[in-house]
């Protein structure tokens, strides 16, 4: 009997440990940045993902997003969201558009990891701006808010750490002559984040 209160005990934990992520849940509302143009988000729409709960060494499959501007994750069900307490989360991986995402934070800050080779790792550091555009018609001055991204990302290669833009010319200048004969032979022009993951993954070959 002892075993059996001990086993039920268990999962009543473990169900608790599962539900810690969707607590305080609140109702989506269409209209919260009603009036600013562009997006808070780090994804245009809601990823699947696992997120591992520092807690707990089960992962737990989400729907989720994270809002740049609030620097929150949210997590969604039906119509409602929870934002995630940050210092809880150990880690967060998920898939979009071909691109593989760890997530972390530490320090007080998110740490976005898109991709880890031998020799090269590569990371993300999404920004967002709400900056105000003035129009002067004739006779009126009319502001309007919006939100803009303005991403950084930065490259490590042995020990040292830069930033690089997602054009040919700078990607040369931190890779050097390889990956430049690299770009050539691939007809890469590095006009994406995509082509430039596929270029670290042709020079990890």
């Amino acid at each position: 009997m002892k075993y059996v209160i001990l086993a039920i005990s268990f999962l009543v934990i473990e169900s608790v440990h599962a539900q810690t992520f969707i607590t305080n849940k609140k109702d989506l509302d269409t209209d919260r940045y009603k009036g600013i143009s562009g997006s808070p988000y780090l994804f245009d729409d809601s990823v699947d993902a696992i997120l591992l709960m520092r807690d707990s060494d089960e992962g737990h499959t989400v729907s989720l997003n994270i809002n740049l501007h609030e620097s929150e994750v949210e997590v969604y069900k039906s119509n409602q969201y929870a934002e995630i307490e940050k210092s809880d989360i150990k880690e967060i991986s998920l898939s979009s558009e071909g691109i593989e995402y760890l997530i972390t934070y530490a320090n007080g800050t998110f740490v976005y990891r898109i991709f880890a080779g031998d020799r090269y790792c590569l990371f993300l550091q999404p920004k967002v701006i709400m900056e105000t555009i003035i129009h002067r018609p004739p006779g009126e001055i009319i502001e309007k808010e919006r939100f803009k991204r303005k991403d950084q990302y930065i490259i490590n290669i042995a020990d040292e750490s830069m930033t690089v833009e997602l054009n040919k010319k700078s990607v040369a200048k931190a890779l050097g002559k390889e990956a430049e004969a690299k770009m050539k032979s691939t007809k890469n022009k590095i006009k994406s984040l995509g082509d430039f993951i596929r270029l670290l993954e042709a020079l990890e070959e």
